[in-house]
């Protein structure tokens, strides 16, 4: 996630609290959604591409 320093908040009318939370990741809600995730792909069978799911993982471990 970018940090508050690295955007140009010019025209914005967007304090330091409000963008601290717009830039928050939540990460248990994301955990718990990989389950439902892996299961709502599992209804593609084959077709469904190995580059999509290996993203899911990425972003598992990432948020671990």
């Amino acid at each position: 996630m970018p940090r508050q320093q690295d955007l140009n908040r010019e025209g914005l009318d967007c304090s330091g609290p409000s963008l601290d939370k717009i830039l928050t990741v939540d990460k248990p809600a994301w955990k718990a959604s990989f389950d439902e995730t892996r299961e709502y792909f599992k209804i593609f069978g084959d077709r469904f591409p190995t580059a999509l799911m290996d993203e899911v993982s990425g972003l598992e471990k990432r948020l671990s």
